[in-house]
């Protein structure tokens, strides 16, 4: 508990980390209490026995889990009020995604363009260890890695304050990707 700042971020972690444990439960057949986590270098966790893919990103309240049997990641994130959100943006989003963001001088722009980035880090698996300002993903749905790994990238809906990206490996648009909002 003394890595959080608010007891309700406490409890969004453990509630989000249970629905997690169940859902890969579910889909593997495991109990939960047979699930045993890896790490990748940079955190990443994964199951060594099993080819499924998940990822978890956690907000105000709501909880986002996508499965897929190749790399994924997903982020979701409240909307709250940044009055600073163009000074932040120059932080982390390339020249053209800032313009992107003031054209239309919005806060939804710079939520979609967060999240969609958020979503491609954590499947890539690298974490925040990149420069985030010179990864470029913009206002499209597909991203090519360093690698030359191809990456779809899908909203996901929930209601008007929140805002979900899913990214997934794929060089196609598939509907075999299994995600769920979670509300506490």
């Amino acid at each position: 508990m003394n890595e959080f700042k608010f007891v309700h971020d406490y409890t969004t972690y453990v509630i989000s980390h249970v629905a997690m444990r169940l859902l890969i439960s579910e889909y593997t057949g495991l109990y939960p209490k047979e699930i045993c986590y890896e790490y990748g270098s940079n955190g990443k966790p994964s199951i060594s026995y099993q080819s499924m893919k998940f990822s978890l990103s956690h907000t105000f309240q709501k909880a986002l889990i996508g499965f897929y049997n190749q790399d994924i990641g997903g982020d979701i994130e409240y909307k709250k009020e940044l009055p600073d959100y163009q000074e932040m943006a120059k932080l982390i989003f390339t020249e053209e995604e800032r313009l992107y963001i003031h054209k239309s001088d919005s806060i939804d722009r710079f939520y979609e363009l967060w999240t969609k980035k958020e979503a491609i880090i954590k499947g890539i698996g690298t974490g925040l260890n990149i420069e985030v300002n010179r990864l470029l993903i913009g206002a499209k749905n597909q991203f090519i890695d360093g690698n030359g790994q191809v990456w779809q990238i899908r909203l996901v809906k929930s209601d008007e304050n929140y805002i979900g990206h899913i990214a997934y490996k794929s060089y196609f648009t598939t509907n075999k990707l299994n995600y769920t909002i979670w509300n506490f």
